[in-house]
């Protein structure tokens, strides 16, 4: 299958568009860091990306694929991060992915498990004013009650992160895959982007 682009919201430095622009891809992103871009471009001078917040995405363009990773727990709101969930749809022609989301019911777990690892007061002061969301399936759902998508839950076991574990919307089960309703057939590797990249294959 041949795409006409990948758009990465919350973007970075590019690390995780890098390998697909590496072999041929076209790619896109935004991220709010000026200084990141920057960083971006120079790796990908033939890449199309912009400073802006994860909200003001290109809704008068279209790509085949429009992925997230671990930004949507970022977000200042619920509300903020449904209007991004819904432009990411509105935008995409065949999928979307969100990756690394983190699981309302391991909230509690997560945090003491950072607490343990550095101690009460040393967690107080690197995460101050630094709460992140976390969502439910159900939410995902709800927000796009009205689309004409599919949502598909994938396996998200990334060995050596910690963060896995507390990351699944239910056990084993994470993150978020959907794409456009049975007319459009897709290869299953356009949207499971991350293991695509961990394995350095091809975005088809």
């Amino acid at each position: 299958v041949v795409f006409r682009q990948l758009l990465e919201v919350g973007c970075g430095a590019g690390t995780f568009l890098y390998p697909f622009y590496q072999q041929g891809n076209p790619v896109a992103g935004i991220d709010y860091s000026a200084n990141l871009v920057k960083i971006a471009l120079a790796a990908m001078p033939q890449a199309t990306i912009s400073v802006g917040e994860a909200i003001d995405l290109p809704r008068d363009r279209q790509f085949d694929v429009v992925l997230s990773g671990g930004v949507f727990h970022y977000f200042p709101t619920y509300d903020y991060a449904a209007e991004v969930l819904r432009g990411m749809v509105q935008i995409a022609q065949k999928s979307i992915g969100i990756l690394d989301v983190p699981d309302l019911s391991k909230q509690e777990s997560a945090i003491s498990a950072r607490k343990a690892g550095m101690g009460d007061a040393e967690y107080e002061e690197k995460y101050r004013g630094l709460d992140h969301l976390y969502y439910t399936k159900d939410w995902f759902q709800q927000v796009l009650a009205t689309e004409s998508v599919q949502v598909t839950m994938e396996d998200q076991c990334l060995q050596g992160y910690d963060n896995s574990k507390y990351q699944n919307i239910r056990e084993r089960d994470s993150p978020f895959f959907l794409r456009r309703g049975g007319a459009e057939s897709l290869n299953r590797a356009a949207f499971m982007v991350g293991r695509l990249w961990e394995k350095g294959l091809k975005l088809v």
